[in-house]
Formats: structure tokens, sequence, C-alpha cells
């Protein structure tokens, strides 16, 4: 083969490059934002979980984050993680269990920082879950920004009693085409490890490693997901709850409701 031929095929094939992303991106556009869009939650949404305990303590919880937090992709918010954990776990400790979710889809760190720190701070709860940073993955955020706006953002709840969830795996997302699956999922990893020291840094907060829930070649995965084939399912954020029932080792402390001081009110 001549090299002029070596150089017109090696030009094509740079240029196959851009082309072929260009058609996976709109296509998995086109499938999860125009064919089976799913339901955005609103922040702001209140549920309560309860047994109809009256001897145990009351319990305020802030959920932060964004859409993984907000449950989107679920049937409703009462299939979120944070609402399947607190049936699961919370309710053995506390009854009822007031769940007052800010978590907005599409949000990033900067997000939480700019629109809900300051009410998660001022509602004063008694827990925080927090899930953000797959947006800043995908979008082309730096790492070091990353890592410096969730030091900000726990800094700042300090000392609230806060779980934070990694960034998820992306090896198991069926919408994801090749290469951007495998990038993207090398990309999470990578950022959760620096998120991991800061979690460590402050002694009110529990990381929970969902990174760790991977494909592992089950050949209904796929329910795990929503219509959307990117956010998860009720069920996908049912592992996450058993992932944090294995991880989470504290909770607050709170007194019996007949010790409960009388300033005291749900966010709901």
């Amino acid at each position: 083969m001549s090299e002029s031929a070596v150089l017109l095929y090696g030009g094509l094939g740079l240029l196959a490059v851009p082309i072929y992303l260009a058609i996976a991106y709109q296509s998995m556009y086109h499938y999860a934002l125009k064919a089976h869009p799913t339901q955005v939650f609103s922040p702001g949404n209140k549920l309560i979980a309860t047994q109809g305990n009256s001897a145990l303590p009351s319990l305020n919880c802030l959920i932060l984050g964004d859409s993984s937090s907000a449950g989107q992709g679920a049937d409703s918010q009462a299939q979120s993680y944070a609402y399947q954990f607190a049936q699961q776990v919370l309710l053995q400790r506390y009854d009822p269990i007031y769940l007052y979710f800010l978590a907005e889809s599409g949000a990033k760190t900067t997000d939480v920082i700019a629109k809900q720190l300051e009410p998660a701070i001022a509602l004063q709860p008694d827990l925080i879950m927090i899930a953000v940073g797959g947006n800043d993955l995908i979008q082309f955020s730096d790492r070091r920004a990353f890592v410096q706006n969730y030091h900000t953002i726990l800094q700042k709840l300090a000392p609230i009693p806060v779980i934070v969830l990694n960034i998820p795996a992306f090896n198991c997302t069926p919408l994801l085409w090749e290469p951007i699956r495998s990038f993207l999922h090398w990309r999470a990893g990578y950022f959760n490890r620096g998120l991991a020291p800061i979690c460590q840094s402050f002694s009110n907060v529990q990381l929970v490693d969902i990174y760790a829930i991977q494909d592992d070649g089950r050949p209904d995965k796929d329910r795990f997901f929503s219509a959307d084939k990117f956010h998860l399912s009720g069920l996908g954020y049912g592992l996450w709850a058993q992932r944090m029932a294995q991880q989470v080792k504290t909770l607050p402390e709170l007194h019996s409701r007949s010790m409960e001081p009388p300033n005291r009110h749900p966010l709901c």
C-alpha cells in the first residue's frame, strides 16, 4: 500500500471517531430524554416513614444531591434509596421519620453549594444523605474542583451527621455505548478515589461505596434500571439501600419523644 493510501485511510479512521461519538450521543439522548423519559421529582417534596411506634424518637432527615438522590427512574420517591433505607434500617431506631428532598435532577456539586446548602443548614436536620457527582463526571468537571466542592459541602454541614454515597459504577448502565461506558466507569473510580479521603477527614461523615455494586453478568440486570436505561428503578435503588444497611455503622443518638425539647418540629 502506498504512503498516500495509508495517510488516506488513517485520516478516514480519525474522522470516523468523532462521527461515531456524535451518533452515539444523539442516540442515547433521544432514547433517554425523548423516547423513554422518566418522571422528574421537584425539590421540596416531603415523605413520612412510620410504623406507629410512639416509644421511639422522631428523625428529621434531609436528602441532598442530584437525580439519584431524588429517586428519578423509580415509580415514586417512596422507592428512592433514602426512603428504602429509612424503612429497612432507620425505622428500627426512630418513628416517625420525616424525609425532606432538596435533591434536584441535573445538579452538580456546585449546584448543591449554591442552592441546597443554605436551606439544609437552616432546617437543622438530625441526618443528611447525599449523592452527587455523576453530573460533574459526565460534564467533564475537573476532579480537583469536584473534590474541593465536596470538601466545602461537608465542611459547611458539620457537625450534622452525613451519609455520603459515592459515584456509582457505569459499567452496568445499559444506555451507554462503548467506549463511553468504560471511560465513564474509569472516571467514576478516579473521582471516588479523590472523594474517599475527604469523607474520612470528617468524623460526622460516613461513606457508602455504591461504586462497588458493579456488573456481575446477571442476565436480568436491566430490571434494576428504569425505562430510560440510565437512571435506576426502584429495585436498583433497593440495592443502594442494602449497601447502606451494610456499611452505615453509626446513627444519631436522639432522646425519646417524651424527652424532646418543646421547640423541636418535624421538617414536614
